[in-house]
């Protein structure tokens, strides 16, 4: 019989037993994270309100790789696969007979394996950002609200380190070169430095929020301090306490964040662009109404109207959303 045939029957033979028992295998894993990295790429990882969304995508589809990964089919696919290869090991001894390549299955549950470690590292990067959402969703609520006056302040700092460390591992995630172009050739994984850049942009988004929030906080105790110190003539101290109250104020937020929310009722930072743009113009007004040269005047009472009309502008915004 030739080699050929052999072969062939003895291929058949093996095959069939892959039917025995559960049907899902290492191809149903190459698919679900196929279907995985067009989502990703088609979504904006930098959108906070696209999180959880991705989240829940990428669970799934990893709980569906894996399955199909550790499944008895693909035990059995493996093992035919290294059966056939060792029987046309043996057969290579003959004359004009080459040693067979490695089986294919085991390069492709290999790249399945990689990518499952690239989307674990983007899901714990994506969940430590995600702890950090809910606390500013509070602060944004707190902010608007202000139920029970103004909120305390918050650096976040330990939230942040720990979104800076798992957006550090998945930036080297993103650069090692193992199996990157067979990956990429299996379209198993989406475009890592569109991910990358993203993933950074988001934290960017976190950060502002985190800045704007926290400025406007300490301005309000600063005006509020400052007009006590108006009212009780004590010009100076009013003077300087406006000048603090504005510098502890980002002055905008860039342009290419404003159109990014935490959520579909969070204030989006336009909006916050639009409240700080409004305390910017209102306290220059209301320190110049302590100026002492104009005390016995109602130059000082319109000023301090006018900028407090820009106040509440600003409020009107928070309130508004």
């Amino acid at each position: 019989m030739e080699r050929r045939n052999f072969l062939a029957l003895l291929g058949g033979g093996l095959l069939s037993l892959s039917l025995l028992g559960d049907s899902t295998d290492y191809t149903d894993s190459g698919t679900a994270l196929r279907n995985l990295a067009t989502r990703v790429d088609d979504a904006d990882i930098a959108d906070p309100h696209q999180t959880p969304r991705l989240i829940h995508d990428i669970e799934n589809a990893l709980a569906k790789s894996k399955t199909g990964l550790n499944s008895d089919a693909t035990d059995r696919a493996r093992k035919i696969a290294d059966i056939k290869h060792s029987i046309a090991n043996l057969l290579s001894v003959l004359p004009g007979v080459s040693p067979p390549a490695k089986p294919p299955i085991e390069n492709e549950i290999r790249e399945i394996r990689a990518a499952h470690t690239y989307y674990e590292t983007l899901l714990a990067y994506l969940r430590t950002s995600s702890d950090l959402r809910e606390e500013l969703m509070a602060i944004d609520f707190e902010v608007r609200e202000e139920r029970n006056g103004l909120p305390a302040s918050r650096n976040h700092e330990s939230k942040f380190s720990e979104v800076d460390s798992a957006l550090e591992t998945l930036q080297n995630e993103t650069e090692r070169g193992s199996d990157t172009s067979a990956m990429h050739r299996s379209q198993l994984l989406p475009n890592r430095e569109n991910v990358r850049r993203d993933a950074t942009q988001l934290r960017d988004v976190y950060a502002t929020y985190s800045a704007v929030q926290n400025g406007y906080i300490r301005a309000s105790r600063l005006v509020d301090e400052a007009t006590i110190h108006r009212e009780n003539r004590e010009r100076e101290k009013a003077m300087d306490t406006f000048a603090e109250a504005l510098s502890v104020m980002e002055s905008n937020v860039p342009e290419n964040l404003r159109g990014y929310s935490l959520s579909a009722t969070a204030l989006s930072l336009d909006g916050y662009h639009r409240m700080l743009r409004a305390y910017h113009e209102g306290i220059p007004l209301l320190k110049r109404s302590c100026n002492a040269e104009t005390e016995t005047t109602k130059a000082p009472n319109r000023l301090f109207g006018d900028g407090f009309a820009h106040l509440l502008r600003a409020r009107r915004v928070l309130e508004s959303g």
